[in-house]
Formats: structure tokens, sequence, C-alpha cells
């Protein structure tokens, strides 16, 4: 049987089973609710109401796959959420000149991802990186830097020190977040776009912190955080 392929750094599980048929189907559990519910709507619309056999059972066929069937298969990790565990995101790190060769950008990205390991004071083995989304012709603007560590328990260990950044002076623009599910990104896409709009009215020393928006902590203690 094939691997299952990776999709969008979203949290599923996919699972190949065989049909009838000996055929493998692709199954993602983030969709096969929807597609069951559909199913179900689409009997009911032939069943002369809900409470006759034809009804009782497009009603029952939902409530197996929601209930027994979808939570077992999310408890099952897909490859791309095994690998989301071990990864964090560098935001801000200057990517090299478009026309640099594969190999010297490679170890160019390395290098300063050893430096930022070396700076937190963290022992951790990358085992790839690689940029997201595609470059823009703004030279200030740069990707994120997506990096996989060889385990989970490495990952954890950067995200705990990664606040040692914030006091060197070569890292002031640079920031480090965990890789985040597709739910997660929505909601720090909002949560991005009101902190801006409050600072667009005036609101000054506002930070992101665990998930809500608050006053930026000073060196005296002073803040809610």
């Amino acid at each position: 049987m094939s691997k299952s392929k990776i999709i969008d750094d979203k949290y599923i599980t996919e699972r190949r089973i065989k049909s009838i048929s000996g055929k493998p189907i692709l199954l993602d559990n983030t969709e096969i609710l929807d597609q069951f519910k559909q199913l179900s709507a689409t009997i009911l619309e032939n069943a002369e109401s809900k409470k006759s056999a034809l009804g009782q059972a497009a009603t029952k066929l939902v409530a197996l796959f929601e209930h027994q069937i979808v939570p077992k298969l999310s408890g099952i990790l897909s490859a791309q959420e095994l690998e989301r565990q071990r990864s964090i995101v560098i935001i801000g790190l200057p990517e090299p000149a478009p026309n640099t060769k594969t190999y010297d950008r490679i170890a160019d990205e390395m290098t300063k991802i050893h430096n930022i390991l070396d700076t937190i004071e963290v022992e951790a083995r990358p085992v790839t990186t690689y940029r997201l989304g595609n470059r823009t012709d703004d030279p200030a603007k740069h990707r994120l830097l997506k990096v996989v560590f060889a385990t989970r328990r490495q990952q954890n260990a950067v995200m705990a020190s990664a606040k040692k950044l914030l006091s060197n002076n070569d890292y002031q623009k640079v920031y480090i977040r965990p890789s985040l599910t597709y739910e997660q990104r929505i909601e720090q896409k909002a949560l991005l776009k009101e902190l801006h709009e409050r600072r667009n009215k005036g609101e000054k020393n506002l930070v992101i912190f665990k998930n809500k928006i608050v006053p930026k902590i000073n060196k005296s203690g002073n803040g809610q955080h």
C-alpha cells in the first residue's frame, strides 16, 4: 500500500483503507462527517419523514460516524501532524538573495538556525527547513522559515527558551513560534488583525500573549503578564 499523501498543515488524520473492490480510498476525517451529513440529508429528502425506517437509518448513520468512527480516526496522527509537533516557525529571519544557489542557500539558513540555537542555549538537531509561501519582490519582506527537529522534546526545549532572543540585539525583529494547526492559524490571523486595528486607533504597547491581546510588560515589572 502506498503512503498517504501529505497535505497542508492542518490537524487531520488520513487513513488508507480498502473498499469492497480492493481499491485504496483516502479518508480525511475533517471532511468525512460533512460528507455523511450530506448523504443523510439526501436520504431524508427521499424519505417520507424522519420517523420512517429510512429516516431513522439516516439519522443513525450520522450519529455512528460522529460519535464512534470519527473520534477513533482522530486519535491516529497523520505524518503531517507528527511533523508539526516537531516544528517551529521563525519570523523575520533574512533569507538569501533569489539568485543564491541551492546548496549555498541551505548552508546559509542552517548556519543562521544554529546561531539562534546557540543564542538561546539549546542543543537541538534540525532535520529539515523550508520557507513558507512565495517570495515577493520586496527584499525587506522575508518569508516564514519552518524548522523541523528530530524529536518533539527538542521542539519543546526551543520554545521554552525562545524568549531569550528578546534580550539579544541581533534578533530584535526575529521571533519564534510553534508550527500551528489550520484552526490555530485562523485564530492567530484574527488576533493579528485586531492588534493592528487597535494600534491604528492609538493603543500602544500591546502584544499577543497566550492567545490574548494584553499590554506589553516593561522592565520594571508593570503590566499584565
